[in-house]
């Protein structure tokens, strides 16, 4: 997440949705004044001070901005956010924990059964065992398990794109530009708005994969649809 007083921006990090390119490109133009949370090394560590002090973090929803920054930041600043379509983003979560999982197991040189059974004897010394995300990983046998365990519904990460972008009030007042066909649309209002041109790089990209998103049909994708309907219908996907 950005929040950028000197040009009186603030830009929404979406889980796998383009966000560490989006923060690593402006963050040339950010000034002294300007808070950049996560993506950069500098952010990460903000990330974490904010976090602990302030309640705010990389991933943090509008609401959680609102309670800290106040209405008369949400009412002065322009918000924006990348979203994505609901599937590929869900693929890309599952991919990304799925990489994070099989280095752990290679490191530890344990197979996903053996991790099963010492789960909790591990979790204590292994922070991604922490994640309710990466628990679902280990437990799950599949796809299709991981999307419907019980343990994904608490990582951050599974919760839809439209809850974490509204306000308190139950409205939507970020700009949303779809990562698949609008970053030049984000790109050019950036320009005009702020006069900086930033060169989007491709940061972050998920080298794993276990699945993907034309592999997702019947039972799975009606279950996804149903999950984020609101994501498919607010984005236009």
């Amino acid at each position: 997440m950005i929040i950028c007083n000197s040009r009186r921006y603030i830009y929404l990090h979406m889980h796998k949705c383009g966000g560490t390119s989006v923060e690593k490109a402006l963050e040339p133009f950010l000034h002294w004044n300007d808070i950049v949370l996560g993506s950069t090394d500098f952010g990460e560590l903000a990330s974490e001070h904010f976090m602990k002090r302030f309640g705010l973090y990389k991933h943090s929803w509008v609401k959680d901005v609102e309670r800290v920054c106040g209405q008369v930041v949400l009412d002065n600043y322009y918000m924006f956010a990348t979203v994505r379509h609901p599937v590929s983003r869900i693929c890309s979560l599952y991919n990304f924990i799925a990489g994070l999982v099989h280095d752990l197991e290679q490191g530890l040189g344990l197979t996903r059964r053996e991790l099963r059974k010492r789960y909790d004897e591990l979790a204590s010394k292994e922070w991604l065992l922490e994640w309710a995300g990466t628990k679902a990983m280990v437990f799950a046998s599949d796809f299709s398990g991981f999307i419907r365990d019980p343990r994904v519904e608490e990582d951050s990460g599974y919760e839809s794109q439209a809850a974490r972008l509204k306000s308190l009030d139950g409205s939507l007042r970020v700009e949303c530009f779809r990562l698949e066909d609008q970053l030049d649309d984000m790109l050019r209002t950036i320009s005009e708005r702020f006069g900086m041109r930033p060169v989007i790089p491709h940061e972050n990209k998920s080298g794993f994969k276990a699945v993907r998103r034309e592999d997702v049909g019947g039972l799975d994708l009606d279950f996804l649809h149903r999950r984020f309907k609101e994501d498919f219908d607010l984005f236009g996907y």
